[in-house]
């Protein structure tokens, strides 16, 4: 069984590899589409070593031996990566041009990057959207400014965001070992192209905010409820989502947790203080983005052809139904996330393929698999990237959404049918007279779903 795994990790990292020689060699964005079926090979690696993985006992297997290898794959399959092109994504020079900014004195907030000259025009001319302010949390723009101030390079930012990749896949390793789902959920995040690529090669600022969002869950799940809180408000504090832990840890953790929460808000409102100067500036940016950008939305393209402008509004009211719902249900902070996860990539406008991320991260954590297979062809969102002109700018056509949403939703649908027959054969078992003899010890942990 090791050696089977061991050869998908194997295809993994030429996969990885592959890719990585690919974006070298590119001589223009559009040829980085070509990553697209190297991807969905990786992808296809990824989940039978998850398969295989998901028939250890994980309980014969020394817990601390086990995060080391695991983390140890991830980071060989990782390292390829770093240094590439962001051909894939160029939002990385946005990051390190506003770190930049604001370790020379400047806010971001109210100074777009092309009213700023002199500092690395170089760098600013790479910057998407030159016109625009930031749209980002406090706690990101300190990542911003710590990437620059360790040199402020592409691969600086692709390795300091792998580290923090790193940190998911511990962290759901652990979480997956103390919940019983085994190791194969942290088998498959280490080896799946998805978090890689956005980690490695697009240095993507959400991967910082999901990994202080599966650290708060970690917390958690393993009692320290006032630390899980102040993770989960440092996660809102990078880029807002982790915000759907905080209800059902509040919940949870009494007068501690609530004094932890105040003191976190406190620390966000403190770093705040030194853009409040930018006034509008402050939303302007984020109301345009959440108000007029699109990208391969699921439910988007449709209810705008029946709704027209309303659209948004109202894929913005199942949004926050989902939400309520959930603290009515009063769902544990995994499930919260799970629903509310989901919701925002099936309602979102805009769907890069690093949001996906924003479901696929509590679906592990649950035991599902669904997420993890649906990110793969989601991942084919970046064959756009062949249609790119010599202006940079692309024709996202009809194609795209066909040739990602169906395959995606149907392996969706195939885990939870999978998932709710294998809970009916479960709840049969359980009414069964309960079975003894030779050979009917302990079996291992299985919750491949």
């Amino acid at each position: 069984m090791s050696w089977w795994i061991g050869l998908c990790g194997l295809g993994a990292v030429l996969c990885s590899g592959g890719s990585a020689a690919l974006l070298h060699g590119a001589e223009t964005r559009s040829a980085a589409a070509w990553v697209v079926p190297v991807a969905v090979l990786w992808g296809a690696f990824a989940l039978a070593a998850a398969r295989l993985a998901s028939k250890v006992d994980a309980r014969q297997l020394p817990s601390g031996w086990t995060l080391a290898l695991i983390v140890g794959i991830g980071a060989i399959i990782r390292i390829p990566l770093i240094g590439t092109p962001p051909l894939l994504s160029d939002d990385v020079f946005r990051y390190l041009w506003e770190g930049l900014a604001m370790n020379s004195g400047h806010n971001p907030f109210a100074e777009a990057p092309e009213t700023i000259t002199g500092l690395d025009d170089v760098l600013r001319g790479r910057v998407n959207h030159g016109s625009l302010t930031s749209i980002y949390p406090p706690l990101a723009m300190a990542w911003f400014r710590l990437l620059s101030g360790l040199g402020g390079t592409v691969a600086i930012a692709q390795g300091c965001t792998v580290l923090a990749d790193l940190t998911i896949v511990a962290s759901l390793v652990r979480y997956s070992r103390r919940a019983g789902h085994g190791i194969w959920p942290g088998i498959l995040y280490a080896m799946h192209p998805l978090p890689t690529l956005e980690s490695a090669s697009g240095a993507h600022i959400d991967i910082v905010a999901i990994a202080l969002a599966t650290v708060a869950c970690l917390n958690w799940i393993e009692g320290r409820q006032t630390s899980a809180i102040l993770a989960a408000v440092a996660g809102f504090a990078v880029k807002l989502l982790p915000a759907v832990l905080l209800p059902a840890l509040l919940r949870r953790s009494g007068r501690p947790g609530a004094a932890a929460f105040i003191l976190g808000i406190s620390g966000c409102l403190l770093l705040t203080l030194p853009f409040l100067a930018a006034g509008d500036g402050l939303v302007s940016s984020f109301a345009l983005y959440t108000g007029t950008w699109s990208f391969n939305g699921f439910a988007f393209p449709i209810l705008s052809v029946i709704a027209g402008g309303s659209a948004r509004f109202i894929l913005i009211a199942i949004g926050a139904g989902v939400g309520l719902w959930t603290i009515y249900k009063k769902l544990d902070p995994v499930a919260s996330w799970f629903w509310i996860g989901s919701a925002f990539v099936l309602l979102s406008p805009t769907v890069h393929p690093w949001y996906v991320l924003w479901a696929m991260i509590p679906s592990l954590l649950m035991g599902s698999w669904g997420w993890a297979a649906a990110a793969i062809p989601l991942l084919g969102a970046y064959a756009v990237l062949g249609t790119l002109d010599s202006s940079g700018v692309w024709s996202e056509g009809v194609w795209l959404w066909v040739f990602t949403w169906p395959p995606a939703l149907f392996v969706l649908v195939l885990e939870r049918f999978r998932s709710t027959r294998r809970a009916d054969s479960a709840d049969l078992r359980n009414h069964s007279p309960p079975q003894t003899g030779p050979g009917m010890g302990p079996r291992p942990d299985n919750h491949w779903r």
